[in-house]
This record gives C-alpha cells, structure tokens and sequence, in this order.
C-alpha cells in the first residue's frame, strides 16, 4: 500500500496492489442456473482494477477465462472477459436450444465479452464445431465427426435496441444473417443474407414485423426443396383444440398471422415435381392456411395456379393444372397420369372437407391396380395399352370427400376412345385399406352409344358412365395387396339388371387413423 506523506492525500494519490488465489472456488446461478465450480483461480487488486484468471467447469463444459474489471477511479470504466470453453448438446439445452437433436459431441468456443460488470454490451464468439457431428434435418444437412464447421457471432445492444450477427460455414452449408432485437428480446427485423443447403435451398431474404405484431418473411433465390414439407401441407392437419377454430385467427387467441412472399427459380414439390419462376404467397394462423396464391411454371407453355381462401369459417381451394400428370405426383404421388389438363375445388373444415377434380386428355400409364381389372376381364389389348403409352381418357370426373382420414369416393367417371369406367367406395390411407366397386366399359364410345336412346337407353345402360357390354369389377384389401374381383355375368346384362351382380361397397371402419 502507497499512501503520499501529506495530511491530505486525494484518492487517486492512494495506491495498493493486492494479490491471492483461491482452490475449488465457485460462482453460483452466472446464467441459465448454471455457475462456475470447481475453479482454481488467481486474482489480483489494484486502484484501477480487478484481474480475475483461472479454469474450472461452468456446468458439464470445462471452460477458462481472464475477467478484467476496471474501476470508476481509472477513467475507463467497465469489464472484459476472455474465455474458452468445450461446449455440449447438455449445456446448449439449459440455454433453450434443443442442441440434443442436431448435434453430437463438443464444440470449441473462443468468447470475447465487454459491458459493466455482468452485464455485456457486447459479445464475440467464434466457435469450431469439427469435433462434433451434426445433423439439420429442416435444411437436409449434416456433417460427420471431425469434417471442419466454423461460426461466429456477434452480439450488441444499447438501450433502444440489440443486434445479433451469425455466419456458419461449412462443406454445402452456409447461414448468414443479422436481427435486430427489442430492449425486451424479441425479433422486429432481420435479414437474412444467405441460407444455404447443397441440394436443398439457396435463399436471401428479410423477416419484418407488422404494425399488428405479427411478422412477414420474404425469401428469394435460385432454389427451394420444399417437398419434406408438403405432405404435411396438403393434410392441413390440426390439433384437436386447433380444429374448432376459425380459420383467419382462433377465436379468444391474440396471435396474428405469419406471411411469407416467396420467388424462386426452381420450387421443387416433389422428388419429380418442381416448377419454375415459382411464386408463393400466404398468410398463416395457428389454424392453418387463411389465403394464398401460388403459381408457377411446369414446362414451356404450361403452368400451375393455386389460390386458397377462406369462406364462413372454412378453407376454400381451387387450382388449375395445364398438367394433370404433374398435379398428380404433387398431391398424390401417383406416378401413372400423364399430361392432360386438371381443375380442382375444394373446401376443407380442418383436415376434412370436400372436392371436385375434372381431369381433361389424361393417359393413365403402368396402374398396377387397373391393370390386374383388365387382365381378369380378359381384356388383353387395353392392359398392353395401358403398359404402353397408356390408355386415354378424354375426361375424368372425380367427387371427393374426406372425413377422419379417409377418402370416400361416391361416384367416379372416366371415359375415353379405348375404355370407361366408374368407380365408388373409399380409401383408408392410414391403414393402407380399401374398397372399391366399378363398371368396366370397353371401347367406351360404341359401347354407350345406345345409352343416347331415349327410354331403351336408360334400360340398357342403366347409371351414366356405364355402356352396354360392362363387366362389373370389385377391389378388397389393401393398398399393399388388393383382391380384385370381376363378375363376367354382369358384362352381358342389361343396365338395370347389372345392379344385382354388383357388390355392394363395404361399410367404412368405424373409425380410422389420420394420416
């Protein structure tokens, strides 16, 4: 201690320097309920400052740090902090991020921090991730155990606002963005400089929040995969609370709605499906879709339009197709439609609704299901067809009704050149089940032509779709192995009379799982 000889002597003239250590010392509740224990430490005091130096674990992560705290006295008040730590999926967890499921292993983290005490105005962090292994699902990415991943961030704040900046690079991964941060934590704005996935998306955009609080995400790039998404999409699953609220904002709930404005070049829907100069823009509530219009182009001079809206409570959709073949794939994943032209309406309460699909010059190609029909009715020359090039319809009328997960079919119509057929039943996707009951119209035009007869034609032919020489056909089972059966009687009886060989459509199960 250096006191000068005066009587007076001003604090600033008073010096002292004071040094120690401490064995086993600990730091409770420094943030996330975790502090420093099992730390041997040095430490030195002097007019000006606090020098704090050692190594120990901050929960499960072992970590090593130089804490410098300078004092009013010096002019140059305020604290640093440089440490390094190994840091785990454990202890990402207790910060609320759900490190468990993408991460394995440990992480290098180099931190620099600066502020008044505990309270840091500004953060560095640069952070290696080779000795982990990683996986991001929602982006289709990973990395193995020692392939090199690095990031940085940056972390600022003053009274009015916080910005926060983060770069993750890595073989076919890069993330780059900066948010602006309220004085409370949350998000008024970013932008997203790069998001990018090998084989998976490359977008740039910005996140906004709207005057009703709710937030607007604008993206735009070379290319988005959204197909591990759109299953889940065309559900339009709900929870069971979710599904009693109107759509466009759950009564008694305050949450607004999230947009999103979407332009890529190549928007892929499926394996086998994309579109180009893809557009997408919709507005979501906990409810699911309240409206959106999506477009884009399928090949040179065919494209698709969807629009969805909302009407009393429910969700209306219409799309237009000029590939039916390719609206197929997408909603169903039905590999055997080519070409054509689709027009679809629909309107959904929840996940159950209603629709109305008109197919136009469609071929139907390598069908497994019709080709067995056709080969137990003996009809040869249609399934080689249908192996072929694919037998045409000029026209498909398609009722549609779903209801807990099942597709109930009251009345299909299908007519072309070479063939016809109906069909009524319904399809349990969830259980892979089925059941199915149709006519069967060879060479469609001749053989219902004498349903254009007045009173006679109604005799012969009997319900529209169906033509003179008809066989009945049924199918029982499952998706997986179906059992097809065909009643040649009914082939060669009159219309009226058909409707005794059919078999009746067998009762839905009571109750069948959701998809």
């Amino acid at each position: 201690i250096q006191r000068s000889m005066r009587s007076e002597v001003a604090e600033t003239d008073l010096k002292y320097l004071i040094k120690g250590g401490f064995l086993n010392a600990s730091a409770p509740d420094l943030a996330a309920g975790f502090g420093l224990v099992d730390s041997d430490v040095t430490f030195e005091v002097s007019e000006t400052a606090l020098s704090i130096a050692g190594a120990g674990r901050f929960g499960p992560a072992p970590v090593v740090f130089d804490w410098k705290e300078r004092f009013h006295s010096s002019g140059d008040a305020g604290s640093e902090l440089v440490a390094s730590a190994k840091v785990t999926p454990d202890l990402l967890n207790a910060f609320g991020v759900s490190a468990r499921n993408v991460m394995q292993g440990e992480a290098d983290v180099e931190l620099r921090a600066a502020g008044s005490g505990r309270d840091f105005t500004s953060i560095t962090a640069n952070v290696d991730f080779t000795r982990s292994a990683l996986d991001i699902a929602e982006l289709g990415w990973s990395k193995k155990f020692d392939a090199p991943a690095r990031g940085s961030f940056r972390y600022g704040k003053d009274s009015s606002r916080a910005l926060l900046h983060g770069d993750i690079r890595a073989d076919g991964l890069e993330l780059i963005g900066e948010a602006i941060l309220d004085p409370s934590g949350a998000l008024t704005s970013a932008v997203i400089e790069r998001i990018f996935s090998r084989g998976n998306l490359d977008l740039r955009g910005s996140v906004r929040q709207r005057d009703n609080g709710g937030y607007k995400l604008s993206l735009s790039g070379p290319f988005f995969d959204a197909s591990p998404w759109m299953d889940s999409f065309l559900s339009m699953s709900e929870s069971e609370t979710e599904a009693a609220k109107p759509i466009g904002g759950p009564a008694g709930s305050s949450s607004p709605p999230f947009e999103i404005a979407l332009n890529a070049d190549r928007l892929r829907l499926r394996e086998d499906a994309e579109l180009t100069r893809a557009s997408v823009t919709m507005r979501i509530d906990e409810g699911g879709p309240i409206d959106g219009h999506v477009t884009g182009v399928i090949a040179p001079g065919k494209g698709v339009d969807v629009r969805i809206g909302s009407d009393a409570g429910a969700r209306t959709v219409t799309m237009r197709s000029d590939d039916a073949g390719f609206a197929a794939r997408v909603l169903m994943k039905a590999e055997y439609l080519l070409g054509g032209q689709l027009e679809l309406t629909a309107r959904f309460d929840g996940a159950d609704g209603t629709a109305q699909v008109t197919m136009t010059d469609v071929r139907l190609r390598n069908a497994p299901l019709l080709a067995q029909i056709l080969s137990l009715a003996s009809l040869r020359g249609l399934t080689d067809v249908l192996n072929g090039d694919g037998v045409l319809f000029t026209r498909i009328d398609a009722p549609i009704k779903l209801s807990a997960g099942r597709i109930d079919i009251p009345g299909l119509r299908a007519s072309g050149p070479a063939m016809g057929l109906t069909a009524r039943g319904w399809i349990a996707p969830a259980r892979g089940e089925l059941s199915l009951d149709g006519v069967l119209v060879p060479s469609f035009g001749v053989n219902s032509a004498l349903g254009g007869l007045p009173i006679i034609g109604d005799l012969f032919v009997s319900r529209q779709g169906e033509g003179l020489f008809a066989p009945t056909y049924s199918v029982r089972g499952t998706l997986a192995r179906a059992r097809v059966s065909i009643n040649p009687i009914a082939a060669l009886t009159p219309g009226v009379l058909r409707r005794i060989f059919e078999n009746p459509t067998e009762a839905p199960p009571a109750s069948v799982e959701a998809p």
